[in-house]
């Protein structure tokens, strides 16, 4: 608010020194509302390339930390809001399953040696998460999704 009232003024004092130098010392008689509007034009011109090439180094601030509920990794919310949204959406997709492919994976890799595309890992994942590989993206109830979970954690 204070940069505006200085330009403000600033404004009004080139007006007042264009008037009084042209009735004064130029000795013109100048229509005051040309000569305002060619002031306004001029001065405000001025004030937008120095506003763009100014140099003003942005101000980084530290990131704010993550809210973690009491008991969670980051990670864990993580998941946890990839399966909230699969069930509000309004067309599913194939994140959820996209992930739940990928913990599975990773724990068919770490206890088994397997992969979810070996025939050992589709036989250790059973049929409700190997269907998941094949089908287009669609909406997993949460019983679906708890007993994907469940499997996965049994493996």
């Amino acid at each position: 608010m204070r940069r505006w009232r200085w330009r403000v003024a600033f404004l009004v004092a080139v007006l007042v020194a264009g008037w009084v130098g042209s009735q004064v010392v130029l000795d013109i008689e100048l229509d005051v509302a040309r000569l305002g509007l060619l002031v306004v034009l001029v001065v405000t011109a001025w004030w937008l390339l120095f506003d763009q090439i100014s140099t003003a180094s942005p101000q980084w601030t530290a990131p704010a930390p993550a809210t973690v509920p009491r008991g969670q990794d980051l990670r864990t919310q993580r998941y946890l809001s990839v399966i909230e949204n699969h069930l509000v959406a309004g067309t599913p997709d194939r994140s959820l399953a996209t992930r739940l492919l990928v913990v599975a994976d990773g724990t068919l890799k770490a206890r088994h040696g397997e992969t979810v595309h070996s025939p050992a890992g589709e036989a250790l994942l059973g049929a409700e998460i190997v269907a998941l590989l094949h089908q287009p993206g669609r909406r997993l109830t949460k019983p679906e999704i708890e007993r994907c979970v469940e499997r996965i954690e049994n493996l």
